[in-house]
């Protein structure tokens, strides 16, 4: 079990230091992936010696778990160590020491007894100390006469006396039920609620351990209904008291609350319990009620998007970054740029780009100089919808302008999220450039989606390189189009584009599976293969409807050749067939 975390000095090794402790752990390394399952936790494999020795002694006959904080495993280990069906990767987006302790919980030995009891754990101690002889006592040969023989040695009396105590401590924790700590890390929530739901009253300690026990149940359960009963209980029994531990807990119930609604499909009353949390919790001085509060804000201008109340959500957005904009914490500086993230595609929703591009630029302005990752992220995709409003708007030099700066400012960043921004801009500079009738200097932008993605698992880079790899098709397919009158090289077109969409089907998402499935099957047409084209057009309308229609339409028009009729023929009648 490897865990790479510690508090206490950094040190830093040279390469050969790294190498040569990595050859001495060799063996160590080769035992104990042959003879047991093995957790590495805390340690990201990134430049040093070691990773190549576990690569190298990994020979599948045990179990291996990666447990790392991102909510994907990075490259480096996707490329060899986790293509074995026995090597895992596991998240633990709030640190290792949780994720252990949830482990242990899980294994059932958890808490330690040092935390659950720990008079028990001292007297567990004080059982391994052996009896120990005390210094002779020296007698006056006057008295000698007087005294009655006993042992010269002693220590019975001092351990039982402190065992004693000890164990009278013990049993007045134990009546006064003061401490719900064993059954809290034991999850045991239902027995604290037990114990203290019935009071007529409870000191504030009792009230703190009631409402952590009721949020924990919640989290606890599966059913989405019986999560609100129980949030609703900890809110209404709660919600007046002032001190901050419990604060928090009914803040945290309201947000769960309100997010549980929206996935049960009631964003009117998702957003009646944001503002709840918003009406209690606005004035407070309490940074981590202002996160809160900042939170329910943001997920109140999603709720509003997804209801079609964009103007509203735009006005949430406004009212958030007026809040929060002057602070220089980070868990509210990440909420406002989400907020001006959010309120752009609002706005672009709206069709008003130029607001959108103004929107983008002041996130930008804002955020483009941290170094903090979840800034970083938010400045990567203002940039690339910056680039999709130009785009729309017809300035498609200043789109690639925007592509190539995003591009320029994380491409060397190895971060999950930056890599996918990085591959969405490279496959929109490349359609731009196609929109430009630049078509080699596209391609040449789809070849390095390709070549620098293609072997990742990743399901977003997956999907750019699917994107990529359909249009590659997409172009081959326009070229056979123009060449309609020279039937060999029209043919190896259509060939290559066949090729080009089907690798594109074997890493498309569902979003992009029917776009690639209409290609496939006007190509098919347009080679004479009749029957998976119907199969296929069918399947493509089936899963995207409207908008796979309305392509396929567009489509067709590109540099018109007599077959399209006849595709648009069987176009219509299916589309015709699927509506009935």
């Amino acid at each position: 079990m490897g865990r790479g975390q510690g508090h206490g000095f950094v040190q830093l090794n040279t390469d050969s230091e790294t190498e040569e402790h990595a050859a001495r752990l060799k063996e160590f390394v080769g035992h104990t992936l042959s003879e047991s399952p093995t957790l590495f936790i805390g340690y990201s494999g990134e430049n040093d010696a070691f990773l190549p020795q576990v690569e190298e002694q990994f020979s599948d006959q045990h179990r291996l778990f990666w447990v790392d904080m991102g909510d994907k495993a990075p490259e480096h280990l996707q490329q060899k160590l986790l293509t074995s069906s026995l090597a895992h990767y596991m998240s633990c987006e709030n640190g290792a020491d949780l994720f252990l302790i949830q482990l242990a919980q899980e294994l059932d030995c958890f808490p330690p007894t040092i935390f659950a009891d720990p008079y028990q754990h001292l007297l567990n101690e004080l059982d391994e100390i052996a009896n120990y002889p005390m210094p002779k006592e020296e007698l006056s040969e006057d008295k000698k006469e007087n005294r009655s023989v006993r042992s010269n040695t002693s220590t019975q009396d001092i351990l039982l006396g402190t065992k004693n105590k000890l164990k009278d401590v013990q049993q007045q924790d134990k009546e006064g039920e003061t401490d719900f700590l064993q059954e809290y890390l034991q999850s045991d929530y239902e027995k604290i609620i037990r114990k203290l739901e019935g009071r007529k009253s409870l000191d504030y300690e009792k009230s703190v351990w009631l409402a952590r026990s009721y949020f924990g149940l919640a989290l606890k359960e599966s059913n989405k209904l019986k999560q609100i009963e129980i949030y609703e209980k900890l809110i209404d029994k709660f919600k007046t008291v002032t001190g901050i531990d419990i604060q928090v807990q009914v803040a945290s119930a309201f947000v769960n609350k309100a997010i549980i609604l929206g996935e049960l499909e009631q964003p009117y009353n998702e957003i009646n319990v944001y503002d709840e949390l918003i009406a209690q919790f606005s004035d407070s001085d309490e940074l981590i009620l202002k996160e809160h509060v900042a939170v329910a804000l943001l997920n109140k201008t999603v709720a509003l998007y997804d209801f079609g109340q964009l103007d509203k959500a735009i006005d949430v957005c406004d009212e958030l970054i007026i809040r929060f904009s002057d602070s220089n914490e980070l868990i509210l500086q990440k909420q406002v740029a989400k907020a001006l993230l959010n309120k752009a595609v609002a706005l672009g929703g709206l069709k008003q780009l130029d607001k959108a591009i103004d929107v983008c630029d002041e996130l930008i302005t804002l955020f483009s100089d941290s170094n903090e990752l979840i800034l970083q992220e938010q400045v990567a995709k203002a940039l690339f919808n910056k680039a999709v409003a130009l785009e729309k708007l017809g300035q498609l030099n200043k789109a690639v302008e925007i592509c190539d700066e995003l591009i320029t400012l994380f491409s060397d960043n190895n971060k999950l999220v930056l890599q996918e921004q990085v591959a969405k801009a490279l496959v929109k500079k490349g359609g731009i450039l196609a929109e430009l009738e630049q078509s080699d200097k596209s391609i040449e932008f789809y070849d390095k989606v390709i070549a620098k993605f293609s072997e990742s698992k990743e399901v977003g880079l997956q999907n750019s390189v699917a994107i990529a790899l359909n249009d590659m098709g997409y172009l081959r397919l326009l070229a056979a189009k123009k060449q309609w009158q020279n039937p060999n090289i029209m043919k190896d077109y259509l060939h290559e584009g066949l090729e080009y969409f089907s690798k594109a089907l074997t890493k498309s998402s569902r979003d992009n599976h029917a776009t690639i499935l209409g290609n496939v099957a006007y190509t098919e047409f347009l080679q004479g293969n009749m029957a998976d084209s119907e199969s296929h057009l069918r399947k493509a309308l089936q899963q995207g409807g409207q908008s796979i229609y309305d392509e396929a339409v567009k489509d067709i028009d590109k540099y018109p050749i007599e077959l399209d009729n006849d595709f648009k023929i069987l176009l219509e009648k299916f589309w015709n067939e699927i509506k009935e």
